[in-house]
């Protein structure tokens, strides 16, 4: 599972939890404690008609998001 590092709303870093967590698995709990946030590798789309780009790392609420939705041209 990977988790982003977030101080004052920036994300400093992403990594596998286990890098960043003595314990597995975390609770929430554990992660507010330690300022990490999950990250998540999909969004929601209509693949008819976009498409996932990676993208750096975005702080949405309770999520790091590193996907984008395109349009597909």
């Amino acid at each position: 599972m990977l988790v982003a590092e977030v101080i004052d709303g920036v994300v400093t870093k992403v990594a596998d939890c286990r890098e960043l967590c003595e314990w597995w698995p975390p609770t929430d709990e554990q992660l507010k404690d330690r300022n990490l946030v999950r990250v998540n590798l999909f969004r929601a789309h209509n693949r008819d008609t976009q498409r996932l780009v990676p993208c750096d790392p975005v702080l949405e609420g309770d999520w790091v998001y590193m996907m984008a939705v395109e349009d597909i041209a």
